[in-house]
């Protein structure tokens, strides 16, 4: 294949996969390379690919390609619902269908939220396994989260769930967090029903394999 532009000729360019190439057409966006669309958030400019965000994102296909005026904008279009940093780590996802391993966890909660808010169910899941791996690794984020996912409705039922099974295996270690004896009541009576009785159920299941 001759490279546009050059007299050379690379056989290997034949051989890119296709993740790679995806990951060659994120780094554009890093690289600030001018694309065919353009979004302003925090004061900056971020250049994509219209076509990628639109096949892999409704949102995006929606509001770039329906009877919205964001399609015939000639300025860059301003996300004021999201800052630059998160947005780039959801860019990062729609190119290459994963976050960054080294993710944060409150950019993964930011992408968690977004992806709600947008609908874009596989991204607010995978950001959502970031999340219990943290939640994992660290019992002190546990009660912040428990409290702060609860302020939604059935939105985020599969984190709430897996809190709740965290509880029940570490709930003497959790009692004794600060956190735990400022619960509001009904929270409190909630993560200690929940979690007692997905114990139960553990030591039942346990009976029964013997």
């Amino acid at each position: 294949m001759k490279l546009i532009g050059s007299n050379i000729f690379d056989i290997n360019l034949y051989h890119i996969t296709l993740p790679q190439a995806m990951m060659n057409l994120y780094e554009q966006i890093l690289n600030n390379t001018k694309l065919d669309v353009q979004f302003l958030i925090d004061n900056k400019i971020i250049n994509v690919h219209r076509n990628i965000l639109c096949c892999r994102c409704l949102y995006f296909r929606t509001l770039l390609l329906n009877d919205f005026n964001e399609k015939y904008q000639i300025k860059p279009i301003e996300l004021t619902d999201i800052d630059y940093e998160t947005f780039i780590e959801l860019l990062f996802f729609i190119y290459n269908g994963t976050y960054h391993k080294n993710i944060t966890y409150d950019i993964a909660i930011k992408c968690m939220l977004y992806s709600n808010k947008i609908n874009f169910l596989i991204g607010k899941n995978a950001a959502l396994e970031k999340i219990c791996y943290y939640l994992c690794l660290d019992h002190n984020l546990i009660l912040p989260m428990y409290c702060s996912i609860k302020q939604f409705s059935s939105e985020f039922d599969l984190l709430l769930d897996y809190i709740y099974e965290l509880c029940s295996q570490y709930m003497n270690e959790i009692c004794q967090q600060k956190e735990f004896s400022k619960l509001d009541k009904d929270l409190l009576i909630d993560l200690i029903y929940q979690s007692t009785q997905r114990r139960e159920i553990r030591e039942k299941e346990k009976k029964i394999i013997k």
